[in-house]
């Protein structure tokens, strides 16, 4: 029991780790969209009101009335509108950092939920808990696009969340190091190819294995 806690909270304190990381780099680009997002959700309300005032002005308009002499009555009361509005509109189109922070950590957690679960999969069929031939850090009887499952549902477009995810294992990849995702999930990039492992010490070995398998082949 003891041994299966410690497991969970190492599992539990890498991801928020890498959660960290990949969230970093997507903030940026999922604050403009939430901000883009609520601006068009505003601007669509208030394009509906409008309609529906115009149709209330069409049914109250007198007869003897002119649009001016209409505009002219209603000044000030739609200058007051106007001014309401302008503010809900800068209101409602500037999330507050809290949603943005809450968003851009439940679209990580996605992303790394998606590729890590496939790695995890494909590692507990194999014989030997290895994985080599990866497409795009993905096992490759995966299609690469699986681990965007679900990301239609947030703010930030599909490919933009794909083009930062590919950034983010770039740059582990330039890193050069063995990185454990999960207790149960290792990897490491070697001669533009990606390598999985269920062990970090055995990601760690078999690394070192294939270094020194190029450093005995001969030079061209």
């Amino acid at each position: 029991m003891a041994e299966f806690i410690g497991i969970r909270t190492r599992r539990t304190a890498l991801l928020q780790q890498h959660v960290c990381a990949l969230g970093a780099r997507l903030r940026p680009d999922v604050a403009a969209a939430l901000r883009d997002e609520s601006a068009q959700l505003m601007v669509k309300g208030w394009v509906a009101e409008a309609r529906q005032a115009l149709s209330r002005w069409l049914l109250q308009t007198k007869a003897e009335e002119t649009p001016k002499d209409v505009l002219a009555r209603d000044q000030p009361e739609r200058e007051l509108q106007t001014e309401l509005a302008i503010d809900l509109v800068e209101l409602a189109s500037t999330p507050t950092e809290t949603e943005i922070d809450e968003h851009t950590v439940e679209l990580a957690q996605l992303l790394l939920s998606n590729w890590i679960g496939h790695l995890e999969h494909a590692l507990q069929d194999t014989t030997d808990g290895r994985l080599q031939d990866l497409v795009d850090a993905m096992p490759p009887e995966v299609q690469p696009r699986a681990v965007l499952v679900g990301v239609e549902a947030f703010a930030l477009p599909v490919g933009m969340s794909s083009q930062l995810l590919a950034e983010h294992q770039q740059a582990l990849a330039a890193s050069h190091d063995v990185i454990e995702m999960t207790p149960t999930v290792s990897i490491f990039h070697l001669t533009g190819r990606w390598y999985a492992a269920k062990c970090h010490s055995d990601a760690v070995s078999w690394q070192g294995e294939l270094r020194d398998e190029m450093r005995r082949q001969p030079k061209s």
